[in-house]
């Protein structure tokens, strides 16, 4: 038999809101990366060229952007059971996002929550900012972090692969995985192309449909 591995996203998915688009409302010190978040949400340019921009309108410093996100949202209350419960059964779990690194790990740390973490990184200096993408697909190059690669990797390794996302960066990666939970963008987009998918509104909803019993007696 197959052993599950579960796949987080983590902006809307194990936290409720997008943290590094907060990141961008609060600290960008031109408009300009609006547009290219509108080309990004419309498909017709990646992450890493998002990236581009975002890394020379932001300012701050990472103190205050850590400061920012960790005072502007919290874990889902339902990850830290989640993945105790999946360590119990023996699954690896692991956090893989096309955000930054440094906020899931405050935010992570903060409650006790350690995971593996796959995303891109930022080097602030006196050049400016740079956002490094240590788990790009050279192949393709279109997002920083890229998920498809992953899923396919651990399917290869002999797990079945359970995926948990909500939004743009998960779109091409979630109908890799076995088993798809969803909301929001990545709902839509699955739902309009026939594929098979579980919608969640928190991460309660996947706890209780991947540990039924343990989810009944917690209740």
């Amino acid at each position: 038999m197959t052993r599950p591995a579960l796949v987080l996203d983590f902006d809307g998915t194990a936290v409720p809101h997008d943290v590094g688009g907060g990141l961008l409302h609060r600290f960008a010190r031109d408009p300009s990366w609006q547009v290219v978040d509108n080309d990004y949400e419309n498909g017709r340019i990646g992450s890493r060229a998002a990236y581009r921009v975002a890394a020379r309108v932001i300012g701050g410093d990472p103190a205050a952007w850590t400061a920012f996100a960790l005072g502007r949202t919290r874990l889902d209350p339902s990850l830290a059971p989640l993945v105790a419960r999946c360590r119990a059964a023996g699954w690896p779990v692991e956090i893989l996002s096309d955000g930054l690194e440094f906020y899931i790990r405050a935010l992570l740390g903060r409650e006790g929550v350690r995971l593996p973490v796959r995303a891109n990184r930022v080097a602030a200096g006196p050049d400016g900012v740079r956002i490094h993408t240590p788990h790009l697909n050279p192949r393709c190059g279109r997002c920083g972090t890229c998920k498809t690669e992953r899923v396919e990797a651990l399917a290869r390794q002999g797990h079945t692969v359970v995926y948990v996302g909500d939004g743009y960066s998960d779109l091409c990666a979630a109908p890799r995985a076995h088993r798809v939970f969803a909301r929001d963008v990545l709902a839509r987009h699955l739902a309009e192309r026939g594929v098979a998918h579980e919608r969640f509104h928190t991460l309660a909803d996947v706890l209780a449909a991947l540990f039924p019993a343990r989810a009944e007696a917690a209740g």
